[in-house]
């Protein structure tokens, strides 16, 4: 979230839209001025920067796009069965492994990056299926 956001949050910065949108200091921020009282802010997690680096890293990557969705589809309805995010299912990162890879068997999956024993046991199936119906039908 913005410095800005959180401020407008906090009471002490608003959006005058009778004045071209501009942002305009509250008197709750009045002893913020002048160095009367603190206040903490979160930190974003991940700059613009480091964002498109990791949106790049992925593009780069050689896997089947449209594998790629099918294996997100069936992540999102597996998580949906079980109430989880589809991130504790399986990540993007390793659905994109998968969608490189294309693993049969038991043993290839393990190869797969993010892919353990309990996930194995737990997921392993519908994907194998999934991947196995692709290969046959797309090559």
């Amino acid at each position: 979230m913005s410095i800005f956001r959180q401020l407008i949050h906090k009471g002490m910065l608003y959006q005058n839209i009778t004045r071209n949108s501009t942002l305009q200091l509250t008197e709750e921020a009045r002893p913020l001025l002048r160095g009367e009282m603190n206040i903490e802010l979160a930190v974003p997690r991940l700059d613009t920067a480091a964002r498109a680096a990791k949106s790049d890293k992925l593009s780069g990557k050689n896997y089947d796009k449209k594998l790629f969705a099918k294996l997100r589809k069936l992540r999102k309805s597996i998580a949906d069965d079980e109430g989880l995010p589809p991130y504790v299912v399986f990540s993007d990162a390793t659905l994109i492994d998968m969608a490189e890879i294309m693993p049969t068997s038991y043993g290839e999956m393990l190869a797969v990056n993010g892919v353990g024993q309990r996930k194995l046991e737990k997921y392993a199936d519908p994907f194998l299926d999934l991947i196995q119906e692709h290969l046959t039908y797309h090559g």
